[in-house]
């Protein structure tokens, strides 16, 4: 199993920022809506350079001819489609690449962010550290867009400095605009080339412990379809999506051209190869396995997931699946709880999720790991039993014991409900 006391400690000290920049569409691409925001205000800026200048991306998927960064100088790279309940109890949208490792006391700080194309910044995001957690004083950190063509999206978020010229001058626009404040963003449009030092990842004494990279390829036929509930998990804001948000998302790492793919490897702080860089792709209609949502549409100020629940793939073994559960479960402490499947296709306990349908009940055997205290080691075995009463309800309940037995078992009063 993958020790993830590190990503535990990225949620307790580096939290990351809530975007809110919003997409439109002209003809096929999106764009990133051009307003100003901050925490208090909103205000229109000018559009100096017209988007319609990028170019199609066509049906070239080698966007990338230049490494993100240099593998060597940061601690691990982890794919998307994590989770770290309760803060991100579904799936990442968004992959990790961290400059520390606390538990063995290492930090890289300063590892150097590249342009990996010829791009275009058309949004930049500041977010002012200075009251995070009373604790660190006049840090900044930075969420930066980029579009190499009309359809495809790279963002980073947690950026610690900036490096090149033209985004360092368009931050302190940004910062005067919005006076200091928590939070704010603003378009811009500012070619890059590809190799140009963009800026570095990582500053401990701030918090920041690495860098988010996401993207998001509109080319993508179900990037919206493959969810039972796109509505829900991808909701339009005044008709248009939102470049953060769960749908069109894609592994950054996949665009690298062939010549740079050696330079694409994820690995955890011990060095281990990582397989897959994940998919936020994994609901399966009619079945339990994908995303859920709390029946009383019940949610908490630890983060916006913090009530729902996960049941799909385990990022840290490819022979696992996972409970991803928040803090709504009577009886189940925040976590994620692994399995390996039952091969016995007539067996009803640990069944894979994406076999699971309405009208029985299924029990699981699990270790369950609590990452909000920072203990990421498997605890003892953890029996969850789960029923689905139609296509998009579930029912979820901790069993007493250590072991499923042989059954039948009972869905309670004391079980939670979720749908989608």
């Amino acid at each position: 199993m993958v020790n993830r006391t590190l990503i535990a400690a990225g949620i307790i000290i580096a939290i990351v920022i809530v975007a809110v920049g919003s997409v439109s569409r002209q003809g096929n691409a999106p764009v990133v809506q051009r307003t100003v925001t901050t925490t208090q205000a909103s205000t229109t800026i000018p559009q100096t350079v017209s988007q319609t200048a990028l170019r199609s991306c066509g049906s070239n998927y080698s966007l990338f001819s230049t490494p993100i960064f240099n593998p060597n100088s940061v601690v691990s790279v982890l794919p998307i489609a994590d989770f770290i309940p309760p803060d991100h109890v579904f799936p990442t949208p968004h992959a990790y690449v961290y400059t520390t490792d606390i538990t063995a006391n290492i930090s890289k700080d300063g590892a150097l962010l590249y342009a990996p194309a010829n791009m275009v910044l058309t949004d930049i995001a500041i977010r002012n550290l200075r009251n995070t957690f009373g604790v660190y004083k006049n840090a900044t950190d930075y969420t930066l867009v980029f579009q190499p063509c009309k359809e495809f999206y790279l963002y980073f978020h947690n950026v610690a400095s900036l490096s090149y010229q033209p985004f360092i001058k368009a931050s302190l626009q940004l910062m005067e605009e919005c006076n200091n404040q928590i939070y704010c963003e603003m378009p811009v449009d500012i070619r890059i080339s590809a190799g140009q030092v963009i800026g570095t990842i990582g500053n401990s004494s701030a918090g920041i412990q690495g860098v988010d990279i996401g993207a998001r390829d509109y080319r993508l036929a179900t990037g919206r379809s493959a969810f039972v509930d796109p509505n829900r998990l991808c909701p339009l804001q005044s008709g248009q999506p939102n470049i953060f948000d769960r749908c069109y998302a894609v592994c950054p790492y996949n665009y690298y051209a062939n010549s740079i793919k050696q330079q694409s490897r994820l690995f955890y702080p011990n060095g281990s190869t990582i397989a897959s860089c994940g998919t936020v792709y994994q609901d399966v209609n009619g079945t339990a396995q994908g995303y859920w949502f709390p029946a009383d549409n019940s949610a908490n100020s630890i983060s916006p997931e913090a009530t729902y629940i996960f049941l799909g793939n385990d990022t840290a073994s490819t022979t696992s699946k996972v409970f991803s559960v928040g803090v709504s479960v009577a009886g189940l402490t925040s976590g994620a709880y692994s399995f390996k499947p039952n091969p016995n296709p007539s067996s009803l306990v640990n069944k894979s999720f994406a076999n699971v349908t309405p009208g029985r009940v299924y029990c699981y055997q699990t270790l369950g790991k609590y990452y909000l205290s920072g203990n990421s080691s498997p605890g003892p075995t953890v029996i969850i039993a789960i029923k689905m009463t139609n296509a998009s309800e579930l029912s979820i309940q901790r069993l007493n014991g250590t072991s499923c037995g042989s059954g039948p078992w009972v869905i309670g009063t004391t079980a939670t409900k979720f749908v989608r």
